[in-house]
């Protein structure tokens, strides 16, 4: 897996994600680590709100996930500090 870290000198904490390969039909998977005292916006591409699960729950009923949202094609979460594993079937690209 390859991390994606983002950091910038307004925001000095990085989130490191860490993405599976994804193709069509196959199960996406990332694995969000936020540092302590820190928050984060993150938006799983082609997933549909209700096939999204943390940890193997629910997104909506996952701990440190608040205001799970679909928007468009992707769903959007507002994470707290921790560390998360996201598995969700790819929607196919329309």
């Amino acid at each position: 897996m390859m991390p994606v870290e983002s950091s910038t000198a307004e925001r000095p904490f990085a989130c490191r994600i860490f993405e599976s390969a994804m193709s069509h039909g196959w199960p996406g998977m990332f694995a969000v680590t936020v540092p302590a005292n820190g928050a984060a916006l993150i938006r799983l591409p082609h997933a549909a709100l209700d096939e999204v699960t943390e940890g193997g729950v629910a997104l909506a009923a996952a701990a440190g996930c608040t205001d799970p949202r679909q928007d468009r094609i992707d769903t959007v979460v507002e994470l707290g500090a921790g560390e998360y594993v996201f598995v969700y079937p790819i929607s196919p690209v329309v």
